[in-house]
Parts: C-alpha cells; sequence; structure tokens
C-alpha cells in the first residue's frame, strides 16, 4: 500500500499515529510513503526519533534521502519487523524519489521462498499539465522505466511500484476533468503502463471518474499496486 502522508515541521507523533492507523485498518505488511521532510536545518533528531517511535510500534523503514540533503527525507519504506527486506542500490537513489527493496516471502501455492523487488517513486511534478517536461524529467522518467524493465526480467514479473507518479493516464477518468490536463506519452505513469504493470485503482473501478487521493490545488493520485507473476500492477 502507498499513502502520501507529509511529515513537515518536525510532526514525528502525528506522523508516527497515522502510519500505525494505516498498518491497523487495513492489515498491511508494507507501505510507502512519497513525501517526507523537514524544516528542521538537520534532519538527523528528526530521522532517530521516526526511528525510535516507529520501532516501538514494531515497524522498521528505509529512506530513499535526497544528496545533498535538501529538508527533505526523500520517499520511504516502512514494513513490518520479522520481515526479510533489503535495500537494494538502483539508479537515481540519491535523487530523493526513488527507493528500491528486495522482499523475501513464503508462497505457499509454490511452497518455497520467493523474491519480489518493491519500489517507492514520487515523480516530479507538472507532468499532468505539460505536454512537453523537460529533459530532466524525461531521463528520470527513462531511469526508472530501465530499473523495473530489468526488474521484471529478474524477478520474474515480481515488481510492486508504489508512487506518486504525478501524471495522468486518463484526463477525464484519471485527471476528473483537471483545467490544462494532459496525458504525456513519455510521463512516468505511461512509461509504467507502457511495461505492463497496471493501475490497481482503475483496474478494479474502471468506470469510475475518481482517483484514490486528490487535493484542493488540483493534484491527482490513483495508487499503481503490484505484481504476481502473471499480473502486474502500477501504482500512479
Amino acid at each position: 500500500m502507498l499513502v502520501r502522508l507529509r511529515l513537515w515541521g518536525g510532526q514525528v507523533t502525528t506522523f508516527v499515529d497515522d502510519v500505525v492507523k494505516t498498518f491497523e485498518t487495513y492489515s498491511v505488511d508494507v507501505l510507502g510513503v512519497s513525501e517526507t521532510g523537514t524544516h528542521s536545518p538537520d534532519n538527523n533528531l528528526t530521522r532517530r526519533a521516526i526511528k525510535r517511535r516507529l520501532g516501538e510500534k514494531g515497524l522498521n523503514r528505509i529512506w530513499g534521502e535526497p544528496l545533498p540533503y535538501k529538508r527533505s527525507l526523500g520517499v520511504m519504506l516502512i514494513y513490518r519487523k520479522g520481515l526479510n527486506v533489503t535495500r537494494l542500490d538502483v539508479e537515481g537513489s540519491s535523487s530523493g524519489r526513488v527507493l528500491a527493496a528486495e522482499l523475501v516471502t513464503w508462497d505457499r501455492g509454490l511452497r518455497r521462498e520467493v523474491k519480489t523487488m518493491v519500489m517507492v517513486l514520487y515523480g516530479e511534478t507538472g507532468m499532468s499539465t505539460t505536454p512537453n517536461p523537460p529533459g530532466r524529467v524525461n531521463e528520470f522518467n527513462l531511469t526508472v522505466g530501465r530499473i523495473v524493465e530489468d526488474a521484471l526480467v529478474e524477478y520474474s514479473g515480481r515488481v510492486m511500484c508504489l508512487g506518486d507518479y504525478n501524471s495522468l493516464a486518463d484526463v477525464d477518468m484519471d485527471g476528473m476533468g483537471l483545467v490544462g490536463g494532459v496525458v504525456v506519452a513519455n510521463s512516468l505513469v505511461s512509461t509504467m503502463l507502457g511495461l505492463g504493470l497496471v493501475d490497481w485503482f482503475r483496474d478494479l473501478n474502471p468506470d469510475v471518474q475518481a482517483v484514490s487521493y486528490s487535493s484542493p490545488q488540483g493534484a491527482f493520485l490513483s495508487l499503481i499496486h503490484i505484481s504476481e507473476p502473471t499480473r502486474r500492477y502500477a501504482i500512479s
């Protein structure tokens, strides 16, 4: 599952409470957080506080922290203690917008351990209203696409992409009539769908003009969940 929880101004208690409530409400094992940050010039105190509070609740975390530090802790993957999760070093990790990890679980049907690559992504803003994104944005999307394409082969289709893609697959359905909304061929969500991943929300609600997240500023988010060997999900 992916959530869009903001951590600004050092509100660690509220952030952790929201995370714990999400785990308890939806009985999930892994959780992607697309946007975290702090107003503090030194994030070490905030990081230690989050680590301690999550640990008290039986949770571990991995950050995709940007380098150099820019008041952002980057995307985050939170998971229950006891799960076998290992961070992967992939291209773009230092951007704070890409995090990849390997999750090892027991498949009861196959009666063996299986490995899944889990990614948390935070797409560049502006791709829902800009027909021609800047070169750096296109390069970011291509980089993520290469990572996922290689992972689909290495992990036999077991790839989970949790993310705030900041782009639209359908202006009317996903954008809910967003003024000036556009579908960009090489946007992040288009790249993911082009690789065969499926928008979980749209797959279950093909005729609903809605998204799983919206804001008063006109931002829209539909979650792409993930893959099994015969079914791939992506979250936009």
